[in-house]
């Protein structure tokens, strides 16, 4: 069973005021948080496994990951990301894995949540909460080894 991820391409576009930070979607490994926070002004606070998101089946399926990032200067945010309204399907008889979650957490304690593909402005002291999907399970879980 294959989890879908959201993998960072991160850059600085040619042509674009200021900072962008793009997130798209891929098979690509995750960008390190110290090149991330190397490359740009961020700070990763959390980036773990999102335990139990994996749909249940005799052989489960693969957990997603939850990233939060905060902003240390004002930037554009561009995220590209799938599976937010659809469940990863499991397979002959595997439960679906979890959807996946974005947030912008304001510095003002205001939270939004965003569906997969979207554009806000960061400010200062905002933080970007991702929290990827979990891959569908294989098999009944009845029969999870």
């Amino acid at each position: 069973v294959v989890a879908q991820r959201v993998a960072d391409v991160l850059n600085r576009n040619a042509g674009q005021p200021g900072h962008v930070f793009n997130l798209g979607h891929g098979v690509l490994p995750e960008t390190d948080p110290e090149v991330l926070e190397q490359r740009h002004p961020v700070v990763v606070e959390e980036f773990s496994i999102r335990r139990g998101s994996g749909g249940a089946g005799r052989h489960r399926g693969g957990d997603g990951v939850v990233r939060r990032t905060r902003f240390e200067a004002p930037m554009s945010l561009n995220v590209l990301s799938s599976r937010r309204e659809a469940a990863p399907y499991g397979i002959e008889g595997g439960s679906p894995g979890a959807v996946g979650v974005n947030r912008v957490l304001r510095s003002d304690g205001m939270v939004e949540n965003h569906p997969g593909v979207f554009h806000t402005e960061v400010q200062p002291g905002d933080r970007f909460e991702i929290s990827t999907p979990g891959g569908g399970g294989y098999g009944p879980p009845e029969t999870e080894l």
